[in-house]
């Protein structure tokens, strides 16, 4: 039995590197094999003869229908235990097979190993590309770089890939091995990959969004994917949350208040700020221009060191419905559970100080909120905006369609406005987490906690202008953080769903076990 396999898939119009061809047989470790699959055109595989050169390299020339039937086919035709893969612009280092090896014999727990790796550009310059360990990200978007190795005891367990899945089938197989085994990270260049040449285009957008984050779109690209993709990507994670007994079916509950409650005021706009002196103005003025007027504007400062508190206390003398609180404390849960404790309206609406309301937000937010009882949140749709408030067209309008209350887990958020019951994110869920998401995310596990027991609504128009800049404070933060407390945030979401559910399960087995009642006689009528 060989002790590694090694997967080199070849497709239309690729060229073998025979370069690649050797790194893989030269492997410190022994006993290995190289299984070339070529989907090619005969009249492509004029290149072959390097496979007849070692006896190691086994060569199938087959057409498969999709990825996911070309690994089950490389599954089965491995002779070793471990299998891993040589995609397209990859190269191996001499021990590449033997650290993958060796990571993954080391915990039998590891059901796949990744590792960090050498990128080099078309220019020559090299980079090193350093990964995140893996903590239970699971969505498509957690990065395992190029190359993986897999423990083909575990891909067997779990079926292999499902062959209905044209594109996500790696996606489907990694959530499926998650179910009950783990994965880890290599934290040493293990490989090299050569980068293809970026287009322009691509560059001139990601540059005005202000993203460093991979993709067309950088952090936007994930609600830009193909239909087909999209699809596959949700039906893998509806999948995970039904086997995990995670997947919700119960009917959202209404929002109850006493009975004949009033507000001194229907909304309460709450603004944290910290150096925004540039657009806090801005942003107090698109509510001021609102079409609907019966609001309360709350700025929470978090000790700003620029001119914003003189310009929010500048537009305090004109309009008294704005008001400053002064927070030393920059954390921005801390500073919005500051600014609900004060509110006072009905609903609470959130704005960042460097955005914009259209004029016509709240009115459509609270005429939602006010039809739609089984609503605690309404979302809308958004457009991106630049330093002058000119919309970045490139994006068009961002409608987050892909939400719904079990995918709103997978996706990064429910959108750029989002407008409460203030009652409910404060009484009910306890405000804002501090402790877990007190720099980011806090928004994100509120959704998936009221997600839960209520509806989150969408308005059908935009409300929003979420603005892109070099100072932003999403472009600033630590990528790690964020990766950390949306994975967090989304894991205490799966074990309360767990538990939501086998509560929902024993109440609906009572109800049917339950002894059913005598009808009552009617008494006869005394003539």
């Amino acid at each position: 039995m060989q002790k590694a396999s090694v997967l080199m898939p070849l497709y239309p119009g690729m060229q073998v590197n025979e370069k690649a061809v050797l790194g893989v047989m030269n492997q410190t470790v022994d006993e290995l094999e190289l299984l070339v699959l070529d989907q090619r055109p005969e009249e492509e595989r004029k290149d072959i003869e390097i496979f007849s050169t070692d006896a190691r390299i086994v060569y199938v020339a087959k057409t498969f229908k999709n990825d996911a039937a070309l690994y089950n086919y490389a599954f089965n035709l491995a002779k070793s235990s471990y299998l891993i893969t040589l995609p397209k612009n990859v190269e191996f280092l001499p021990n590449t097979v033997e650290v993958f090896r060796n990571k993954l014999i080391s915990n039998p727990k590891l059901a796949m190993v990744y590792s960090d790796y050498t990128q080099i550009h078309p220019d020559g310059k090299k980079e090193e590309k350093v990964l995140f360990d893996y903590i239970g990200d699971i969505t498509e978007r957690a990065n395992f770089g190029f190359v993986r190795m897999y423990r083909l005891q575990y891909v067997f367990e779990v079926g292999g890939c499902d062959e209905q899945f044209y594109h996500m089938a790696e996606y489907d197989l990694r959530l499926k091995l998650d179910d009950n085994y783990t994965f880890a990270r290599i934290n040493q260049p293990s490989y090299v990959y050569y980068v293809a040449d970026t287009t322009p285009q691509r560059a001139a957008i990601v540059s005005k969004l202000h993203t460093t984050e991979e993709g067309k779109f950088g952090v936007f690209s994930y609600m830009f994917l193909e239909k087909d993709k999209e699809y596959e990507i949700e039906k893998a994670f509806e999948d995970m949350l039904r086997r995990r007994g995670a997947y919700l079916y119960h009917e959202p509950q209404v929002v109850t208040y006493p009975k004949g409650k009033k507000w001194p005021v229907m909304v309460s706009v709450i603004i944290p700020c910290y150096n925004r002196g540039a657009f806090i103005g801005k942003a107090i003025e698109s509510v001021l221009r609102q079409t609907y007027q019966n609001f309360e504007i709350i700025v929470v400062d978090n000790g700003s060191s620029d001119n914003s508190i003189a310009v929010v206390e500048e537009l305090m003398k004109k309009d008294k419905r704005i008001r400053l609180i002064k927070n030393n404390v920059n954390v921005i849960a801390v500073s919005l559970n500051k600014g609900l404790r004060a509110a006072k309206g009905k609903y609470y609406a959130q704005l960042d100080s460097d955005d914009e309301y259209a004029p016509t937000c709240l009115e459509k937010m609270v005429h939602y909120l006010e039809t739609h009882p089984t609503a605690a949140e309404a979302i809308s749709y958004y457009e991106l905006i630049d330093e002058n408030s000119q919309v970045i067209k490139e994006l068009g309008v961002i409608k987050h369609l892909e939400y719904d209350r079990n995918n709103v887990m997978r996706v990064d958020g429910a959108g750029a406005l989002r407008v409460y019951h203030r009652e409910v994110v404060l009484n009910e869920f306890g405000g804002f987490d501090e402790t877990e998401f007190g720099h980011f995310g806090e928004d994100f596990d509120m959704n998936l906690k009221i997600s839960e027991k209520y509806d989150i609504g969408k308005v059908h128009a935009v409300c929003y202008y979420y603005r892109r800049h070099p100072d932003n404070t999403d472009v600033k933060r630590d990528p790690w953080m964020k990766i950390r407390n949306k994975t967090v945030a989304r894991q205490h979401a799966l074990a309360r769903r767990i538990k939501l559910n086998q509560q929902l399960a024993k109440q609906l087995a009572k109800q049917l076990t339950a002894p059913s009642k005598p009808a009552v006689k009617a008494k006869k009528r005394k003539k």
